[in-house]
This record gives C-alpha cells, sequence and structure tokens, in this order.
C-alpha cells in the first residue's frame, strides 16, 4: 500500500513538471478541455488556444473583430495579422480619422497608433489631423497707421472649430520704443480709442502681451 502511495505521489510530481497534453487539465490531467479550446490551462481550463481561430476568450465562444484581416485573432482577441483598410488599434476597433489624406487606396492611418501616414488634408493639421488650422482673414480697410502708433491695425482671425466659427480681433501696438517710452500719449489713446471700437459682439477677453523679445520688455 506504501508503495503504491509513493508511486502516485511521484506521478503527480511529474505530471506537475511536464504539464498535460494537448486536450486536458488540472492536477492529474484527467478532465477534458472545452471542445471549443486547442489547449487550456492546466490550473482552471480555460482556453489557451482555440481550434477556430475566429474565435477568442476563455470558452472560445466570442468572436473575433470582423475589422481584423480575415476576421483572426488571438485568445486574447487582438488581431493576429493586422487590421482592415483604415481601422487601428490591438483589436482593429478604431477609425482612421476621416480627415487624413488619402494616398491610392492604402490605409489613411497606422494599424498601431492611428497617426495619418500621408498628411491631413487641407484645413486641417497634426499627427492625428484632429487639430484645424485658424484662417486669417486681412481686411484691408481696418489695416492702417493711426498715427503711427498702430502699424499693424485690426486683423481679424476666423477661427472655424467643429463648424463654429469664432472671431479673434489683433491690435498691434508698433510705437513703444525699446527700453524707452513714447514721446506722447496720443498714440496709446488712439489705440484705447481702437479697442472700444470694435465690434460690439466682441464679448470675449482682452489680452494684453509683450512683443516677442522678451527682453525688451524688461
Amino acid at each position: 500500500m506504501e508503495v503504491c502511495f509513493h508511486v502516485v505521489v511521484l506521478w503527480l510530481i511529474f505530471v506537475q513538471a511536464q504539464g498535460c497534453t494537448n486536450g486536458y487539465w488540472n492536477q492529474t490531467c484527467d478532465n477534458k478541455c472545452a471542445q471549443e479550446c486547442l489547449s487550456c490551462s492546466q490550473a482552471d481550463g480555460s482556453c489557451t488556444q482555440c481550434k477556430n481561430n475566429t474565435k477568442y476568450g476563455p470558452k472560445c465562444r466570442l468572436e473575433c473583430s470582423t475589422t481584423c484581416k480575415y476576421s483572426k485573432c488571438g485568445i486574447d482577441g487582438n488581431c493576429k495579422y493586422g487590421c482592415i483598410t483604415n481601422t487601428f488599434g490591438k483589436k482593429c476597433e478604431n477609425k482612421c480619422d476621416d480627415h487624413c489624406s488619402p494616398k491610392n487606396n492604402s490605409t489613411l492611418c497606422f494599424e498601431e497608433s492611428g497617426m495619418c501616414l500621408y498628411g491631413c488634408q487641407t484645413g486641417y493639421r497634426g499627427r492625428f489631423c484632429h487639430q484645424v488650422e485658424a484662417v486669417v482673414e486681412q481686411h484691408p480697410s481696418s489695416i492702417e497707421a493711426l498715427g503711427g502708433g498702430i502699424g499693424g491695425g485690426v486683423v481679424a482671425l476666423a477661427v472655424i472649430v467643429n463648424s463654429e466659427e469664432r472671431s479673434l480681433h489683433h491690435l498691434q501696438f508698433t510705437s513703444w520704443p525699446a527700453k524707452d517710452v513714447p514721446d506722447n500719449v496720443t498714440s496709446l489713446i488712439e489705440l484705447r480709442q481702437r479697442v472700444n471700437a470694435l465690434p460690439s459682439t466682441f464679448n470675449g477677453p482682452v489680452i494684453v502681451h509683450c512683443r516677442l523679445d522678451v527682453k525688451l520688455c524688461s
């Protein structure tokens, strides 16, 4: 009896060291894996590989994404052979941005990241072509030097964001000398008058900033 016990113990040690053959699981390898599994975990019987490679999951009953090439995926659902055209992600669950520039019949973006392969369509920019470019409209009647003070006059920037147009008025004051003060206040008064004369629809904040060369602002 003691000999049989030792034989069983040795057999269990051998099984645990070697593992089960495909299709079986548990400590003694006498439980069959689910019918859909090609192989399964020796610990809990969950599938580690499916017989049908268009299925995935612990019981191999979930369908691979149709955006995977050939609709084939691994046990975790990640596509095995990449994505169909214009999709990206591990499961090819995302769609390339519509504003990526096309080229022949090639996919628009990288499968791993979704970054546009061939740049953006007109009016968009950025690696993913999500950002809208500002459309600058200069109005000649408004661009004039007022007493030499507002050398740039008014420049209206029309920015289109999600089909909504927003206006930004830019006034450039050019009469302030570097590291000095103006000779008179006339040009400053003209600047203030111009700000007050902006359209009544202008209800956003007024932002005052120094010139680009910060050293000259100290």
